[in-house]
């Protein structure tokens, strides 16, 4: 009778991870994060803001903005996916440094920002367009890399530097 090696499910074990190694350079999620992070201005969000003294912690626009941003490239546009994908994803873990904001959060953020969030996503595809912006010891983000930007209705919104062919 032929002998296994044992196995047990009902047991934990402690994973380090570095959220930081997870976004590797050449990736999407990687000039995303650098973009937004180092060339981006997000201070148009800002006066929407009202928590100055008073009121509950806000998510950083930038947490948000990058969770977004990287959910339209894979296509899901439904705040719920957003945030199933928040708690099991460990490259949105790594963008939004294992926060889980809530799908209504999501949604109101985008809801409130469309215009804003749209002019950014066109500025990162510009910038890997016009290879203004080099993500750190990384190739270039190219234009075929950069996803085209999904509509309030989900379709998806084709432009010239969107010619992926994921239209």
């Amino acid at each position: 009778m032929p002998r296994f090696k044992a196995y047990n499910y009902d047991q934990n074990a402690m994973v380090v991870i570095n959220y930081r190694d997870q976004l590797q350079p050449g990736t999407f999620e990687h000039a995303v994060h650098y973009l937004i992070e180092h060339k981006l201005d997000l201070s148009v969000f800002h006066p929407k803001y009202r928590n100055d003294a008073t009121g509950r912690l806000a998510y950083d626009p930038a947490i948000l903005l990058k969770i977004i941003l990287f959910a339209y490239s894979k296509g899901i546009t439904s705040s719920r996916e957003i945030q199933w994908s928040c708690e099991t994803n460990i490259i949105f873990k790594a963008l939004s440094c294992d926060t889980v904001p809530h799908f209504t959060t999501l949604a109101s953020f985008v809801s409130r920002h469309a215009d804003e969030i749209e002019a950014l996503f066109e500025k990162c595809c510009w910038c890997a367009m016009n290879r203004a912006c080099w993500v750190t010891n990384s190739l270039p983000l190219t234009a075929a890399r950069c996803p085209p930007m999904p509509l309030r209705s989900g379709r998806v919104r084709s432009k010239n530097w969107a010619r992926s062919g994921r239209n």
